[in-house]
């Protein structure tokens, strides 16, 4: 993703603004002019991540704003932990947790398991540019929130589907697209 300080305009400072409202820190009006407002807001946000305080926003800035822009936050399972727990500490529902990750059984999670968590707002944006990029970032959303999804369904001859998404590596959260095979 760009980066973007004081005086870019554009849909990419719209998304940034989104995820940054998202993640409790007021940009002003997501109106894609990054002025005074969305830089204090990127501060704050950069300061609470423990990254340096540039107010530009660099690649660790969108690795850390990723679960605000695709609506999922990965954790790891401690000691203790159930379904409940989690909903109740991420403010989502057990329902929630439960459709993200359908190959866990709630009666035996183990600590180190890594479990999606649904954050409580609309994976699909309104209100900025709906660019390639967002997207992205939608489908990827809505895959991890509900990954039976990526079964592989051709509904018509000729038409691409989806065929993976990675929860890690080098480009967390990227779709891959083929067309279906003849």
């Amino acid at each position: 993703m760009d980066e973007y300080g004081f005086g870019s305009r554009g849909p990419g400072v719209q998304l940034l603004q989104l995820g940054l409202s998202r993640a409790g820190y007021q940009p002003g009006r997501i109106d894609g002019s990054f002025g005074r407002g969305t830089e204090n807001a990127l501060r704050q946000f950069q300061q609470a991540q423990g990254l340096p305080t540039t107010g530009r926003s660099d690649a660790a800035t969108w690795q850390a704003m990723m679960p605000w822009l695709i609506g999922t936050r990965f954790v790891q399972l401690r000691q203790g932990d159930t379904f409940w727990r989690l909903s109740q500490q991420y403010d989502t529902s057990v329902a929630a947790i439960s459709a993200a990750n359908p190959e866990l059984d709630p009666r035996d999670l183990r600590p180190g398991q890594t479990v999606a968590i649904p954050l409580d707002f609309p994976v699909v944006p309104t209100g900025i540019a709906f660019t390639s990029q967002v997207l992205e970032l939608v489908l990827t959303g809505l895959l991890l929130r509900y990954p039976r999804l990526r079964r592989h369904r051709q509904q018509r001859a000729g038409t691409a589907h989806l065929v993976g998404f990675h929860r890690g590596g080098r480009n967390p959260g990227l779709l891959q697209c083929r067309p279906p095979r003849q």
